[in-house]
């Protein structure tokens, strides 16, 4: 509101802003646990692995997690983009126009190995 309506008197449809007396209310960080290693092996187990979009999220959801990766900057992945021998990924449209290599581990790059081998086979 405070904003909106700073916005109503810079374009003259008002002559005050009311809400320019009233002070911000500041919410307190809360800190989100990471996932336990149950909560994964849970969310793993969830996907039906004798489907495409079965094997894609349980390439995704590892990755994710042991990247550290946004969701836009794991959209944008290209297959170059991934460095096999080193187990990592060159995220390039992070936030803020970012670039920067981040690295996954050994089940992570089975599981997106699994899913390669998917999307070419489905794709033949």
């Amino acid at each position: 509101m405070k904003t909106c309506f700073s916005w109503f008197k810079r374009m003259g449809f008002i002559d005050e802003n009311v809400f320019a007396r009233v002070p911000l209310v500041k919410r307190p960080l809360l800190v989100k646990p990471p996932y336990s290693p149950a909560d994964m092996q849970a969310l793993l187990d969830s996907q039906d692995r004798s489907t495409q979009a079965g094997v894609r999220n349980y390439a995704l959801l590892p990755f994710l997690l042991d990247s550290g990766v946004r969701a836009s900057e794991c959209v944008a992945l290209e297959y170059g983009d991934v460095d096999w021998e080193r187990s990592s990924a060159f995220a390039r449209h992070g936030k803020g126009g970012k670039q920067r290599w981040v690295g996954f581990g050994p089940t992570t790059a089975a599981a997106l190995r699994n899913y390669i081998v998917a999307v070419v086979n489905r794709e033949a």
